[in-house]
C-alpha cells in the first residue's frame, strides 16, 4: 500500500503583482516526518504555508494536504491539521481553561487526558486571562489548542519568534514531548535553526520561492563536511578549477579549509591529491544544521524573491 505524503506540491506558483513569492514549488513531506522549512527573508516560506492551508489560492500548480487538493479543502480538514503562527490572533479575554473547553466541543478528536497531561507537564496557567500571560505561555496555550485533538499534520510558522531563551527552550521541550506522544507529521518554518534542529528529522530549504534542497537531516549532515587539510606545499596549480562541491575554499600557507557539499573520504583525498600531490592530509568535521544552512546562504546573491 502506498503511503500518501502528509503534504505535496507540484509546480506551485503565486504572484503578488510583479513579485513571484512562490515559483515552481515542489515540496513533499512523507507521512510521519518532522520537517524544518528554512530560507532567508523573502524566500516564500510563509506564502507557501498559507497556500498549503488554503488561506491563499495559487496562480498555478497543485498542492495536496493529507491527500486532498488545497483548492477543495473543506472545514473538516482542520480537524486533522493544526496551525501555530507568529502573530496568530487569540481570544485574550478567555482563560486557557475556557479556550480548551471551547475547542473540546469543536473538535471531535479532542483528547482531554492528553491536554491535561501537556498542561501539567509544562506548567501552563489555565485560570489566567490569556492576554495577561507571558508570550511563552501564550505560545504554549496556542500549541495545546492546536494539538490536543491529535491532528495528523501540524504546521508552524516562526513559533519561536520573540521568545526569550528560557521560553524557547520550554516551547521546544513541549513540542518534543508532544512528538513522542503520537504518530503525526510536522512542518515548521523558523529562523531559529538551533532551536528546531533537535525537533526535526527532515529539512527543506527555500530560495527565491523554490525549494532547492529537501532531504533527511542525517543524510544532509553526512554529505556536508568541513574539511581542514595540510599540504606539502603552499602552491596550488589549478585554483580556477576547484571542484564544484567545494565551498568557501581558503588557503593560508600550507593549511587549506573548505566545505565539501558531497563528501566521500576517498573522493576528497583524490581531489586534494590532484591539486597538492599524494602527501596531502586532511580531517573532516561534522556540521550542525545551522552551519550547513549558513554555508549555503552565504553563496546566495542578488534578489531573494
Amino acid at each position: 500500500m502506498i503511503n500518501t505524503p502528509a503534504l505535496q506540491t507540484r509546480g506551485l506558483m503565486k504572484r503578488f503583482g510583479p513579485l513571484h513569492a512562490v515559483r515552481d514549488l515542489n515540496l513533499s513531506l512523507p507521512s510521519g516526518s518532522l520537517c524544518a522549512l528554512l530560507g532567508p527573508n523573502g524566500s516564500g516560506k510563509t506564502t507557501a504555508l498559507r497556500l498549503l492551508l488554503g488561506l491563499l489560492q495559487s496562480d498555478s500548480g497543485e498542492a495536496e494536504v493529507l491527500g486532498r487538493s488545497t483548492r477543495q479543502l473543506k472545514a473538516d480538514i482542520f480537524e486533522e491539521v493544526g496551525y501555530v503562527a507568529e502573530g496568530q490572533e487569540y481570544p485574550g479575554w478567555m482563560t486557557a481553561e475556557r479556550l480548551f473547553g471551547y475547542c473540546r466541543r469543536v473538535y471531535p478528536g479532542w483528547d482531554q487526558n492528553f491536554c491535561d497531561r501537556i498542561v501539567r507537564d509544562f506548567d501552563i496557567p489555565t485560570r489566567m486571562r490569556i492576554d495577561r500571560c507571558s508570550r511563552g505561555q501564550r505560545m504554549k496555550i496556542l500549541l495545546v489548542s492546536s494539538i490536543a485533538y491529535r491532528p495528523k499534520l501540524l504546521i508552524m510558522d516562526e513559533p519561536f519568534s520573540g521568545l526569550d531563551p528560557v521560553h524557547r527552550e520550554e516551547f521546544g521541550e513541549a513540542i518534543l514531548g508532544i512528538a513522542e506522544a503520537g504518530d503525526w507529521s510536522m512542518l515548521v518554518s523558523s529562523h531559529d535553526v538551533d532551536d528546531i534542529e533537535r525537533l526535526v528529522d527532515r529539512v527543506a530549504i527555500m530560495k527565491a520561492g523554490r525549494v532547492v534542497i529537501q532531504e533527511e537531516v542525517d543524510a544532509l549532515k553526512r554529505r556536508f563536511r568541513r574539511i581542514e587539510g595540510r599540504t606539502p606545499s603552499s602552491d596550488i596549480t589549478q585554483a580556477a578549477k576547484l571542484p564544484e562541491q567545494w565551498r568557501h575554499f581558503q588557503q593560508e600557507g600550507r593549511r587549506v579549509s573548505f566545505i565539501d557539499t558531497d563528501f566521500e573520504p576517498e573522493t576528497c583525498q583524490q581531489l586534494l591529491a590532484k591539486f597538492y600531490g599524494k602527501e596531502v592530509s586532511f580531517e573532516s568535521h561534522s556540521m550542525s544544521l545551522r552551519e550547513i544552512y549558513v554555508a549555503l546562504a552565504r553563496n546566495w546573491k542578488g534578489p531573494l524573491s
